[in-house]
């Protein structure tokens, strides 16, 4: 523990692995206390989420009352009297009575992170009124974090000034991925799909790109998450279309991420919206260069700053010319490969480690 450790609590949705390695590093160098209210499993995510917790992770129950993944936690101020943190800061968690928890740390001065995206409706609108709301009550927060620029601009807007607004992300596990080797064209080329099977990432969308490009290289696969609600409607599009070359990315632990990682050649991603995706950044560092839809915030900051991939409309023929652009090139998949396994210089953990400890220091 350093000399200028503080005491930190950390009040989040639910422990994924990427948050869990994280924490340990945390740990490292300030007194950490986690508060999760959900599991893994209550939020439909794999079975290999399901990992060790440190004994500073807990994830609450009593006192807790849950609807619609929203939640009132009726000793919610009794945690912080009890831990007497220095430092509070809440991401991913729809707790209702986080604007009373914020102007309770401006009462006992308590230093407050407020970690947020933009909400938006199910259509993938923003919330407008949400953000307007949320921009009065936490106008004077002392960090408002968001994940990129973009998402930065946006809440502006709302909060009337962008000093107190700071970019922030969990670094996963990029370091060890980052040891992969750098991918070099081919006609075989493997497409990565790692997001889950759910609507806003456009599943059937990936497998019509995909049927597209082999309609000139059939020799071209796609690695494919398994999991998410539509996993049955993706099989049975495979099936009546009769897609060759799609192969499900089995994990039984997180360490098997390794193997499917070093597999796949470029990151596919023609989500209809995303706040991001930690995978993202695993795969860049991994070497996979990527091509996103404008629709997805976050990595479109390291994609410019890298030039390691295309941002792109979500349309089906854009991605096919794109990939085929990777496949003719001789040298385009090297060179963005290279440039995209240099975000571990932007989000392995010591520099985000770094960052982080920089900002709350400069807090007291």
């Amino acid at each position: 523990m350093h000399n200028n450790a503080k005491k930190i609590l950390f009040i989040m949705n639910a422990p994924a692995p990427y948050w869990v390695s994280y924490s340990k590093e945390l740990s490292k160098h300030h007194n950490c206390k986690f508060i999760f209210y959900s599991t893994c499993e209550e939020l439909d995510r794999p079975p290999w989420w399901d990992v060790e917790l440190p004994n500073n992770i807990h994830i609450v129950r009593d006192g807790v009352f849950r609807r619609n993944n929203k939640f009132i936690d009726i000793n919610i101020f009794n945690r912080v009297k009890n831990f007497s943190p220095d430092i509070i800061y809440t991401s991913g968690v729809n707790l209702l009575m986080t604007p009373f928890l914020y102007y309770y740390c401006r009462f006992y001065s308590i230093k407050f992170l407020y970690h947020t995206e933009i909400w938006r409706t199910e259509s993938g609108k923003p919330k407008k009124f949400k953000s307007a709301l949320l921009g009065f009550i936490f106008k004077n927060v002392d960090i408002f974090y968001v994940a990129d620029e973009r998402t930065s601009k946006y809440w502006a807007k709302y909060l009337g000034r962008k000093g107190n607004i700071k970019s922030m992300t969990s670094p996963g596990n990029m370091d060890r991925y980052s040891k992969h080797l750098a991918r070099a064209s081919k006609q075989d080329i493997q497409l990565f799909f790692g997001h889950r099977l759910i609507d806003i990432y456009n599943p059937i969308l990936a497998l019509d790109i995909l049927r597209s490009v082999q309609d000139k290289y059939p020799s071209v696969g796609m690695y494919m998450n398994e999991h998410g609600d539509m996993h049955n409607t993706v099989v049975e599009y495979i099936k009546i279309n009769s897609i060759k070359n799609v192969k499900f990315i089995e994990i039984n632990k997180e360490s098997d991420l390794d193997y499917y990682y070093s597999c796949g050649d470029i990151s596919i991603s023609p989500a209809k919206y995303s706040y991001g995706n930690i995978g993202t950044n695993e795969a860049m560092a991994s070497g996979m260069p990527v091509l996103i839809s404008e629709n997805v915030e976050f990595h479109s900051t390291y994609i410019k700053t890298l030039e390691s991939g295309f941002i792109l409309p979500m349309d089906k023929q854009k991605f096919v010319e794109k990939i085929i652009d990777y496949i003719e090139s001789e040298n385009l998949l090297h060179e963005h490969s290279l440039r995209s396994k240099n975000i571990v210089k932007y989000l392995g953990v010591n520099v985000v480690l770094k960052k982080f400890n920089a900002e709350i220091n400069a807090l007291f």
